[in-house]
């Protein structure tokens, strides 16, 4: 799966977000998602609803990363 940038793009610098910041989101990569299905298909009985979740933070925490990882202060643009 090819990385898609939604909010906050670390390369440039750069944010786009609505509301405050302090909205919290989630996060699940691809392959992470494949390694539950695999292990899914493994159990010997699925209970009626199987979930995952991956990392849970808000905007304002995920751009407090970003700039202490690059090292720089970010454009930040709230709508």
């Amino acid at each position: 799966m090819p990385n898609l940038t939604i909010g906050v793009d670390f390369n440039k610098g750069e944010t786009d977000i609505v509301g405050t910041g302090d909205e919290s989101f989630c996060i699940t990569r691809g392959e992470d998602v494949g390694r539950f299905v695999a292990a899914a298909l493994d159990l010997e009985k699925w209970d009626e609803k199987l979930e995952m979740v991956g990392s849970r933070m808000t905007w304002n925490e995920l751009i407090k990363l970003g700039k202490q990882v690059r090292e720089r202060k970010f454009n930040i643009k709230r709508t």
